[in-house]
């Protein structure tokens, strides 16, 4: 996993440098494959420079952040692990619900021309 992290740098870093990158975890930086991977989930905070909501990428790892006129909204979309937070198991539990309005509500009113959502997971799936 190291050497794929090093990869995507490497052969991203032109566009990287001249391009905004907004970085959303995915499942596979949040669910162990098995009892080896374990170590891994904390791979995308190591590697990617983003503010924190909360301090855990296990359940965490959402943000928002302002560019250009703009209001970037990055959710986490593997909040999906049934909890009193969570009981219907949604992909993204109550508690980053409300974070997420409250933040949207703030932007509106701070004067945010565009509020975009980036998310992991597509908005409508038969599947998640």
């Amino acid at each position: 996993v190291e050497d794929e992290w090093k990869d995507l740098y490497k052969q991203s870093r032109p566009s990287f440098m001249s391009l905004p990158v907004v970085a959303t975890a995915g499942n596979h930086d949040e669910y162990a494959l098995s009892e080896e991977d374990e170590k891994l989930l904390t791979k995308f905070n190591e590697h990617v420079n983003v503010p924190k909501e909360n301090d855990a990428i296990n359940g965490g790892s959402y943000y928002s952040f302002d560019y250009n006129g703009a209001h970037m909204v990055v959710a986490n979309t593997n909040d999906n692990k049934k909890s009193k937070d969570n009981p219907d198991e949604k992909a993204i539990g109550k508690e980053q619900m409300e974070w997420i309005k409250k933040d949207i509500k703030k932007a509106r009113e701070n004067g945010a021309n565009w509020v975009v959502l980036n998310l992991h997971k597509p908005m409508y799936s038969k599947s998640y």
